[in-house]
């Protein structure tokens, strides 16, 4: 029985010891498709809310970023991709710079050739990095005798360090509840959440907060912790 390397083969086969290898100058055309979990989340991400920034819709191509941490300011060269998503919850289209022409002036991201339309949602996502570490002097707020007089209780925490807080704990220290909710601009607030004396600190970790707004449920006492 002939050896594997004595079997008849064509002159361009080779042997299997010394096999001849063909390569190709072929190219591939047309979009190539990215498979969007091979996308890094890693970088900043802007959303119309609970992001890192804001994205709003302001026309059929453009969109206006809202600010971001730490005063960042954004360039064309940042952006990785813009998801849109329909009302309905659909996506519309997935959006790369190496596919559409992107540009940004001040905090209006224009996208060349798509249709946004009002009432959509968007996810930006970019290669800036977060930053994972604070370094920084925490800054305290607090009242021992929170009553209705007192309600509500704005805590400006971007005045008192001079940038927004990554990490913020509110304590309730009284025998009543008290609602707290979150702003990263200071003025439009997120959805109140109730504090009650049993609860464990509350604490928004990996945020942007700019201020706190405290609201009176009862008699009670408060401590704000940011960093």
């Amino acid at each position: 029985m002939p050896l594997p390397d004595q079997l008849p083969r064509r002159p361009d086969q080779g042997t299997a010891l010394d096999p001849v290898i063909t390569t190709t100058t072929a190219t591939i055309e047309g979009d190539v498709e990215v498979d969007a979990v091979a996308i890094s989340t890693e970088g900043l991400i802007g959303k119309n809310s609970g992001g890192d920034f804001t994205v709003a819709f302001a026309s059929a191509t453009t969109l206006t970023l809202g600010t971001l941490p730490n005063g960042l300011v954004l360039t064309a060269d940042d952006i990785v991709s813009v998801q849109h998503i329909s009302e309905a919850g659909v996506v519309r289209g997935i959006y790369a710079r190496d596919d559409k022409a992107m540009t940004i002036s001040g905090a209006t991201l224009t996208v060349v050739g798509v249709t946004f339309v009002t009432g959509d949602a968007f996810i930006i996502y970019t290669n800036v990095p977060r930053e994972t570490t604070v370094v920084d002097t925490p800054e305290f707020w607090q009242d021992t005798s929170f009553v209705t007089g007192d309600s509500p209780a704005l805590i400006d925490i971007n005045a008192a360090l001079g940038r927004n807080a990554a990490f913020v704990q509110v304590i309730n220290d009284g025998a009543g509840n008290f609602t707290v909710a979150p702003s990263n601009n200071g003025i439009a607030f997120g959805t109140a959440i109730t504090v009650k004396p049993s609860d464990p600190p509350f604490i928004f970790e990996g945020l942007n907060i700019d201020s706190l707004r405290i609201t009176w449920v009862a008699n009670s006492a408060y401590r704000v912790i940011a960093v």
